[in-house]
Order: structure tokens, then sequence, then C-alpha cells
């Protein structure tokens, strides 16, 4: 079987040339159902919580930064979405 060859075009992490396996992800439009709201009060609570939660996880993430950790935790996330899984190869 005769190799392919293409030029992809992106944002790099890192300066240079790479030759590889690759995987391409596709985005698909994402299928959004609508609803009717009953309990339009209970709505208004649930994202009010909801941006309370946002803003501590926010407020968390900036001690992180200050800390040092931030680092840490954005090597394991880029690894856990980027490296391949054995599973998908």
């Amino acid at each position: 079987m005769e190799a392919q060859h293409s030029i992809l075009k992106g944002i790099p992490a890192a300066p240079g040339l790479a030759q590889g396996k690759i995987v391409i992800v596709a985005h698909q439009a994402l299928a959004i159902p609508e609803h009717t709201i009953d309990d339009v009060e209970g709505e208004i609570s649930r994202l009010d919580k909801a941006r309370q939660v946002s803003k501590a996880e926010i407020l968390e993430l900036k001690e992180m930064v200050k800390s040092g950790t931030a680092l840490q935790l954005t090597f394991l996330l880029f690894e856990a979405l980027y490296v391949p899984h054995p599973e998908f190869l």
C-alpha cells in the first residue's frame, strides 16, 4: 500500500517539523433539542447556582496560576486530550 502525503495547516504545539501518526478530529454540528420550561424560577435558580460554581472554579484556577500548579495541570490536560490512547491507534 502506497503512503499518501498531504500538507496539513494548523497551530503547532512546538516549532519545527515532525513525522509520525496524526489524528484528525472532525467537528460535527450539534443537535440541540428544544425544551419547554414550566418552572421558570427553578431554572433561574439553577442558572444562578451554575454561575456561582463557575466563578468559584475560575477563582481556584487563578490561585493555581499564582502558585505555579497551573503549568502542571496544563501538561496533564494536554496529555489527556492530545496524546493518542492505544485503543484509538
